[in-house]
């Protein structure tokens, strides 16, 4: 299911669209509402069309992602104008996954929602799969068959507290983790920013990963979420790749 949020539904076709490939389309025109309709449906992929739902849109994006439910992990799409770059950035920053530039090809937009829908379901096999083993004991899993992002989600989902670490090739990085919250990493032997460990993680596509629990307790102040740390380790990597490749074209 596919839940549109926004008063004007028919964009460009979109939702007709949506229908069209297979999904149930909810739309929901009244974004204040838009919070308990999807509580009660769970959907497996949000729209958001910004540029009529305006600052509510926002704000049900805010809501949503600082929810204690496992409605705070669902994808999101944000539907904005090419020219309103500003809009682009803050749905990025309310937490957003894809942000779709109007005017857009229906097309290219059903394979980005397309995209979210099979993230959502990775998710959820991943929550089923963690909640099948008890917090108390500790799990481990390869990464060939589920990827770091998707279970780090899961621990934030989780609220899990305890040590994530991932082996790869005899080099190792964890991270520790305190109600989902990221406190502390090491990479390769040394003290690291966690941001610092899950970059080294991201980075390697082949080993194993472990997560041991520990006793809940209450997280420092001023620490980042899993969720925080995962944007900003793929916009970083997504940034060097851009230089890496503007140096090599400059070098022609």
């Amino acid at each position: 299911m596919v839940l549109f949020v926004g008063p004007q539904p028919d964009v460009t076709g979109l939702c007709a669209g949506i229908g069209d490939s297979g999904y149930h389309v909810v739309v929901c025109g009244d974004a204040s509402r838009a919070f308990d309709l999807m509580q009660s449906l769970e959907p497996s992929c949000v729209v958001v069309d910004v540029d009529t739902c305006g600052e509510a849109g926002y704000g049900f994006v805010r809501r949503l992602r600082i929810d204690g439910s496992h409605a705070s992990a669902i994808p999101l799409a944000f539907l904005a104008q090419s020219s309103e770059e500003r809009s682009h950035l803050a749905g990025f920053l309310v937490g957003a996954d894809v942000c779709v530039t109007k005017p857009f090809r229906v097309h290219d937009a059903l394979i980005q929602i397309g995209a979210l829908v099979r993230m959502s379901t990775r998710l959820r096999t991943a929550q089923e799969w963690l909640k099948s083993r008890p917090v108390q004991k500790a799990f481990e899993g390869n990464l060939e068959h589920i990827s770091i992002a998707t279970v780090l989600s899961v621990l934030e989902m989780e609220r899990r507290t305890g040590v994530f670490s991932v082996t790869s090739k005899k080099r190792r990085a964890e991270i520790d983790f305190v109600a989902g919250y990221a406190v502390r990493g090491i990479a390769l032997g040394m003290r690291v920013s966690a941001l610092g460990a899950l970059q080294k993680m991201l980075e390697w596509k082949h080993g194993r990963f472990s997560f041991m629990p520990m006793p809940p307790r209450e997280p420092p102040p001023n620490v980042p979420r899993i969720g925080e740390l995962l944007l900003e380790a793929l916009r970083q990597r997504d940034e060097a790749e851009r230089d890496l490749a503007d140096h090599r074209r400059s070098a022609r």
